[in-house]
């Protein structure tokens, strides 16, 4: 099941409309349909409101693709998280017309998450003045 459907299902769990589950969140409910359409994953503090809310954890709604894909927006903006998208699809090219398992789907995400960000983290060490450094090298150790 994907995010999208899982936050439609345990919202009509609790009986809330859209609107109603979108103030509780602190968004509107265009984004709420969004992420019900799966257009969207919700950003790391919507996903950390919901989890509260259905008494659930993160692992329940992202899987590491999701993980990846929210991490990649949340330190890099949204053409960070189109970047980070588009190296998913290309990926899952390679596998085309062969379907891997969930657990080599998630292994291949990790791999493909810590390359990603080791890279990233690499490009900002050599082109971000010293003083910016500092503050990303606190992002990065969280």
């Amino acid at each position: 099941m994907e995010i999208g459907e899982k936050i439609k299902e345990e919202r009509k769990k609790k009986n809330f409309t859209q609107e109603e589950l979108a103030t509780r969140l602190g968004t509107t409910r265009r984004s709420l349909i969004n992420y019900e359409q799966g257009k969207r994953i919700p950003s790391e503090d919507i996903i950390e409101k919901m989890c509260l809310l259905f008494n659930t954890t993160k692992d329940y709604f992202l899987n590491k693709e999701d993980n990846f894909l929210v991490k990649s927006h949340e330190m890099y903006g949204s053409k960070g998280s189109k970047k980070a998208q588009a190296l998913i699809m290309e990926a899952n090219a390679l596998f085309a017309g062969g379907d891997l398992d969930e657990d080599d789907k998630d292994l291949f995400m990790e791999s493909i998450s810590k390359i990603y960000f080791k890279a990233k983290k690499r490009a900002q060490e050599k082109y971000t003045p010293i003083k910016s450094q500092k503050k990303m090298s606190d992002v990065f150790n969280e």
